[in-house]
């Protein structure tokens, strides 16, 4: 059995009150700063309420113009859980903790320099991406493929930071700063006391959402406990392009053809079952649906603007979109 998930005591619900949960955020604060306010209210807050044992960030972000974003949203999450973040003055480039204030909030917080992926990898993986992703995506034709690699490798650095902590954690939730979360997240999944919580079948299952009306699985957030799925769906960039320094070691050659080409969903897929044997879900945040926000657009033009204006035509959301909108507007900036 997994550390950390022996039988532990209950509420009068039969519900577990003890589980510490870690939270992973990496890359670019981008629009974190207008979205903080929903990944409060329907991801960390239906947590805390549930009487966690503890919530723990790590961050590994990029030293940008908005990387402030990121320790002051700590700060207004301490506040708002009604604790006080402690720590000392900024050091950049160096791992922080701050002191865990009552309700057992802690962060672990790393800014550095963008990471320079294999330059073989991305060339290999140009000619197996799907070249359509030059009509959708910003920047120079043909970047994507690097684009992504380098996400990947800020998304493992997030997760060697959880990794080297010494405390046991329970469960593990990949998140972005650039979304608006529009649905609660299913918490009590995971807070019910039952076998089938322990059991090596979940061990082994990842739970994302849908990719909207296309179908598949959405690389944009992840939750599962913190075990050997887990592991594996974080190393996807170690996996393809052997880690650091060892290309020699990746298997970015053994990834299939496909006449159309590959994308980052795809090739997720590939890699959890056929190269790990582990099963991705849907099911769980069937329901679960965020709206991504780019830092010159509003929410309304952004990539999934049209999402949520045809609400009535496929959209899985338990929320109006005139909600979300209404409360997105009401969100106070961070400072």
């Amino acid at each position: 059995m997994q550390e950390g998930l022996e039988k532990t005591p209950c509420d009068s619900r039969g519900r577990r009150k003890d589980l510490s949960f870690a939270f992973l955020m990496y890359g670019q604060a981008r629009t974190l700063n207008r979205t903080h306010c929903s990944l409060f209210r329907n991801i960390v807050r239906p947590i805390l309420d549930a009487n966690t044992k503890r919530v723990h960030f790590f961050i590994h972000a990029e030293d940008d113009e908005d990387a402030w974003q990121y320790k002051s949203f700590m700060d207004e999450l301490a506040l708002k859980a009604k604790g006080r973040s402690q720590g000392g003055a900024e050091n950049r480039n160096a791992i922080k903790k701050n002191a865990s204030t009552p309700v057992s909030i802690q962060y672990t917080l790393r800014i550095g320099e963008i990471p320079e992926p294999s330059k073989r990898c991305i060339e290999i993986l140009s000619k197996k991406y799907e070249k359509r992703v030059d009509k959708i995506v910003r920047g120079p034709k043909g970047s994507y493929p690097s684009e992504l690699l380098t996400q990947l490798m800020y998304r493992e650095a997030s997760s060697k930071l959880m990794y080297a902590e010494k405390s046991s954690l329970d469960i593990l939730i990949l998140l972005r700063p650039d979304v608006e979360y529009a649905d609660k997240i299913p918490a009590h999944f995971y807070l019910r006391l039952s076998p089938f919580f322990t059991s090596s079948s979940e061990m082994n299952t990842i739970h994302v959402p849908a990719w909207s009306s296309y179908g598949g699985i959405n690389d944009r957030f992840m939750i599962s406990t913190v075990g050997d799925a887990a592991k594996h769906y974080l190393s996807l960039y170690s996996g393809l392009c052997g880690g650091e320094n060892n290309f020699e070691e990746g298997i970015v050659n053994k990834l299939p053809n496909r006449r159309k080409g590959l994308n980052a969903e795809r090739i997720y897929a590939w890699w959890m079952k056929e190269r790990g044997g582990y099963l991705v879900s849907t099911k769980l945040l069937a329901n679960f649906v965020f709206y991504r926000i780019r830092r010159d657009q509003s929410i309304e033009d952004g990539p999934d603007g049209k999402l949520g204006r045809q609400f009535w035509l496929w959209n899985p959301s338990r929320s109006k979109w005139s909600d979300t909108l209404r409360r997105h507007y009401a969100c106070t900036p961070l400072c």
